[in-house]
């Protein structure tokens, strides 16, 4: 088989894991003595703290590389994404049209159960998609389609064209956080998709590079060991004063970088030969698992949260729910035209 070939295929399942690593993150977010849900866990762990903080580096950063790698793959070996009118079309109704969708259907109905809130509160939430909950990664993605596809005829993988590509994605890195400081509202995501394009770009490379020789065990050792490092110096820097917390935003790119290609090459090393099979349940639903399993897991809190509950327990328990009621509401979905429409599954 080509190796692009059988590399494309092992990104499809690295898709699937990471959808898992989100569940998995939102299911022990309450045991972190973070604020997020409706209750706070009686028990908190603070090693679940700093497994949550570390996935928080890695997993949407990876997804991101990964839609940035298939996108690639579709804009420049396929003439599927041509047409800058029809890329957008196409986007428009496989992620705003699920974004508007949940929102109505399910996430503002438990976010106003959860928590009374306004409707100011809910028109610059949801509206204006400040913090649309674990909805804002479908307005992001979307934003993605917007900036590369004009720029796709420009992206080569000439070394002084991706080194420019790199300093400027990096740059519009930081961007948003020193906007965030002079208040500047993150509508429609915007902001947070400037975030994230460094790592959409980093996908489209890694597509159109001869990567054979970086996927190795010692390659791996070396990235896991750097994200290691790094996330530790990082979470230092963040329980000290205010020129450290700056330093540690400086760290904050690399440690997902470094996190992210660390994930990709575990993901190639251990799936190599994997063949092209039949997609799964959870490949099949991973989005509609997405859009529909955090308000599942406040359900889980509320019915499992007890004094007596360990956070390993409550994180397993939570992480079960999410994703068997995600995967329960996508097989109901799929049943109706109008319900595969709204919520893009099977597209």
């Amino acid at each position: 088989m080509d190796y692009k070939k059988s590399e494309r295929i092992v990104m499809n399942s690295a898709k699937n894991v990471l959808m898992l690593l989100v569940v998995l993150y939102h299911s022990m977010l309450c045991c972190t003595e973070i604020s997020w849900g409706p209750q706070s866990a009686y028990q908190t762990s603070r090693i679940l703290y700093f497994v949550a903080q570390f996935l928080n580096c890695i997993h949407i950063y990876a997804f991101t590389f990964v839609s940035g790698y298939v996108y690639a793959y579709l804009r420049y070996e396929t003439d599927r994404y041509s047409d800058w009118k029809t890329v957008i079309f196409k986007k428009t109704r496989r992620l705003l049209l699920p974004y508007v969708a949940a929102a109505i259907f399910w996430v503002i109905p438990f976010y106003c159960f959860f928590w009374r809130p306004s409707a100011k509160e809910l028109a610059i939430k949801y509206l204006l998609g400040v913090a649309p909950s674990q909805l804002w990664f479908l307005l992001m993605l979307f934003w993605q389609f917007v900036f590369f596809q004009p720029l796709a005829d420009r992206i080569t993988v000439q070394r002084k064209k991706i080194c420019l590509f790199l300093t400027a994605f990096l740059l519009l890195h930081y961007l948003p956080t020193v906007l965030s400081v002079v208040h500047v509202p993150n509508v429609f995501q915007f902001l947070t998709a400037l975030r994230y394009a460094l790592f959409f770009y980093l996908g489209i490379v890694f597509r159109r590079t001869d990567t054979r020789k970086f996927i190795t065990w010692k390659v791996l050792e070396g990235g896991t060991i750097a994200t290691i490092l790094l996330f530790a110096g990082q979470q230092i820097l963040l329980s000290q004063g205010v020129l450290s917390k700056a330093i540690a935003m400086g760290i904050s790119p690399f440690v997902s970088i470094f996190g992210t290609y660390s994930f990709i090459i575990a993901c190639l090393l251990l799936n190599r030969k994997s063949p092209e099979g039949k997609a799964s349940v959870i490949q099949k639903s991973g989005m509609t698992v997405y859009l529909f399993h955090q308000q599942i897991i406040y359900l889980s809190i509320c019915l499992f949260n007890k004094p007596w509950m360990p956070p390993a327990a409550l994180t397993l328990l939570n992480f079960v729910v999410g994703l068997s009621g995600g995967i329960a509401i996508y097989l109901i979905l799929r049943k109706w035209k109008i319900t595969r429409f709204l919520f893009a599954i099977g597209e």
